[in-house]
């Protein structure tokens, strides 16, 4: 996904495609931005505005996506489908 954007560009597109039902973890939402790991993830997340339209509450632990049992969740940036986490 590097299309010339920064990295913080790119974690906010890909947390604005999940899906709303859906959640997705930490490390993979880093991943799909094509950031260093889920740290970066967590930190932008604080980081974001308090009246941010970004679905925040869809990003989860890893822990508490295996814990739950969540379905994946599919983004898509229409070329390409990523699966958010295994269930």
């Amino acid at each position: 996904m590097d299309d010339g954007s920064s990295p913080f560009e790119r974690f906010c597109l890909v947390l604005a495609q999940l899906p709303k039902g859906q959640v997705c973890s930490y490390g993979r939402l880093a991943e799909l931005a094509s950031l260093g790991n889920a740290r970066q993830s967590c930190r932008w997340l604080r980081e974001l505005p308090k009246d941010s339209q970004l679905p925040w509450h869809r990003v989860v632990s890893d822990q508490s996506h295996r814990r739950h049992r969540v379905s994946a969740c599919v983004l898509c940036d229409g070329h390409n489908e990523y699966n958010c986490a295994s269930p």
